[in-house]
């Protein structure tokens, strides 16, 4: 019997590797979909994660923003958990080659979008979009710590 050919397991591998879809929407392998694109979903994502959530693109805007009585001061990070919690948009397009029509993590609401509390080690936020907060987008707390890196913000 023949063994396989390197063609055929390159092919295996890519398929492998390719995004499945599922109930309209793209997931990928390594990044975690909210379910459903709304502040809630967003906040269980980062909750249920254990120190990094790496989100798989989404947009949140007008009815799936949170009102401000139920998170005034948006996600908060850091208390009754003082890890380093890291918040990452996973880039479909650099790690698969993929042409998705939604390639990023966008949260355009109005309010607070993160508090950083003063007993966290730190927040650490990369390839997000945060667009509309209207009191100011990160708050952070005195003796907390932010990062930030290939971050777009808009007013």
């Amino acid at each position: 019997m023949k063994s396989p050919t390197s063609r055929f397991l390159c092919a295996v591998f890519l398929a492998g590797a390719l995004p499945v879809l599922a109930n309209g929407q793209n997931y990928y392998d390594g990044c975690t979909p909210l379910a459903n694109e709304t502040w809630a979903g967003l906040a269980d994502a980062i909750n249920h994660s254990y120190i990094i959530a790496s989100l798989c693109p989404f947009r949140i805007s007008g009815e799936g923003c949170p009102t401000t009585d139920k998170y005034p001061d948006g996600i908060v990070l850091g208390r009754g958990n003082n890890e380093v919690t890291i918040v990452e948009c996973y880039d479909i397009t650099n790690r698969f080659g993929a042409v998705s029509t939604n390639t990023q993590c966008i949260v355009d609401c109005p309010g607070r979008h993160f508090t950083v509390a003063s007993s966290s080690r730190g927040l650490i936020l990369s390839n997000l979009v945060l667009r509309g907060a209207t009191n100011t987008s990160i708050f952070v707390e005195p003796g907390a710590n932010l990062q930030v890196g290939n971050m777009i913000f808009y007013k």
